[in-house]
């Protein structure tokens, strides 16, 4: 391009290029300044050549995953100007569904919280420092997103048998339909291959010739080519038949108002203790006796119990095993009948913790019924009008926690009764 700067009259010519003549030819971008001199006298002048590009602004969205991806899965979008664009000018901003995510105005954007249906957008402009653009100065892309659900594992509770014995099938669900599943086994001993897809069928356990062996699965649910969160449960195989053997469970009534109970078992495994429970409607049993087990044995063991004031009429026994794991079985039940002419006095159950029932058999005329506390003061005092039997229910559960002391008398009888409030 000629750059003309004839003056007249004019004695010299000087360009910031370093010509001197009134006339240049220039072809780069950038401001030329003349200065001008005549006798002294001195003028200046200058123009701004700026380089036309005829290209209109183009730009495209670039990524690390395709337009389908799996909710949390990282997103990285790269803004990709036109070839031939100038760098100079260039600045980008970036939108979410239109709205515009400040603060966002790299050449890139990188998000793992994206929704399904979410669009990302990128505008790029040009500004017109350096040149002049005969197109559009801007530029837009978007990148529209489907999120695909991840599967979310039920939960599988743990599971404990015996050597030799079949587990139960395992069958994995989740919150979506046609939903695949891999799993991978710690201890393959147990009998269990060490991985496997799907559910995980029947087998009998192993133990390895151990007392007990247990193995970690980790379950991985895949739907749709989206891997959910792993979950896991254990296998143990315990080298154990019955937990407890129970031979017999028996009981017969020595005196009046006095039954012994008794029971023996041929083997017990992760046995932590035997409770007798006594009830006389079949409904509501109550606690007498409790004995820890042997926790282990190959061995006949032999248990027994004496009750004593035992209340008049059926008396009705149970035994509950309890393992070390709290998992519990119940006995037969046996009952034991108690008739007598002679005077009792009995108070059950004890200890207690609400209720208290006092059960007299063949008073002397009128029962008189005191309880004390361990220091002697006065609790209650009742009185019973003369019948064969007789039979009265107190609520003890305002008293607080300890020992008491229950006097039952008539004419001719009287006994004290020690009661533990619990």
């Amino acid at each position: 391009m000629l750059l003309n700067a004839t003056a007249s009259p004019a004695t010299s010519y000087l360009w910031n290029t370093g010509a001197t003549t009134p006339t240049i030819t220039v072809d780069s971008t950038g401001r030329y300044v003349v200065t001008v001199t005549n006798n002294g006298c001195v003028s200046k002048d200058s123009m701004y050549l700026r380089e036309t590009i005829s290209t209109s602004v183009a730009v495209t969205i670039l990524s690390n995953t395709t337009n389908t991806i799996c909710a949390g899965d990282n997103v990285l979008l790269t803004a990709d100007p036109a070839a031939g664009l100038p760098t100079a000018g260039q600045s980008f901003q970036w939108y979410k569904n239109s709205v515009i995510l400040t603060g966002d105005t790299l050449n890139t954007y990188s998000s793992n919280s994206i929704n399904n249906g979410d669009t990302l957008k990128v505008v790029l402009t040009l500004n017109n420092a350096g040149f002049c653009i005969t197109g559009s100065t801007t530029a837009t892309s978007t990148f529209p997103i489907t999120v695909k659900q991840r599967p979310v594992l039920s939960t599988i509770p743990n599971q404990t048998l015996c050597f030799g014995d079949n587990t139960a099938a395992v069958t994995f669900s989740s919150n979506m339909a046609l939903t695949g599943f891999n799993w991978t086994n710690s201890n393959p001993s147990i009998g269990l291959a060490a991985s496997g897809t799907g559910n995980i069928p029947s087998f009998p356990g192993s133990n390895n010739n151990l007392p007990t062996q247990s193995a970690t699965i980790t379950v991985t649910p895949i739907n749709n080519g989206c891997t959910g969160t792993n979950r896991t449960f254990t296998y143990t195989v315990n080298g154990c038949s019955l937990p407890v053997e129970l031979i017999h469970f028996d009981g017969k009534k020595i005196e009046d108002f006095t039954n012994n109970l008794y029971w023996s078992t041929a083997s017990e495994y992760n046995n932590d203790f035997f409770s007798l429970e006594h009830s006389q409607d079949l409904e509501h049993f109550t606690e007498i006796y409790r004995t820890k087990g042997s926790k282990n044995s190959s061995q006949q063991l032999n248990y027994n119990y004496t009750h004593q004031n035992v209340p008049k009429g059926s008396n009705l026994y149970r035994l509950k095993q309890v393992d070390l794991d709290g998992s519990y079985t119940y006995s037969n039940m046996i009952n034991i009948i108690n008739n007598s002419e002679f005077y009792q006095a009995s108070v059950y159950p004890n200890p207690s913790t609400n209720l208290i029932n006092i059960y007299i058999n063949n008073p002397s005329g009128n029962s008189y019924i005191i309880i004390y506390d361990a220091l002697g003061q006065l609790m209650t005092n009742q009185t019973l009008t003369e019948i064969k039997e007789q039979k009265i229910a107190i609520d003890i559960s305002s008293y607080a926690n300890g020992m008491y002391y229950i006097s039952i008398s008539d004419t001719k009888n009287k006994t004290t009764i020690p009661l533990i409030k619990q």
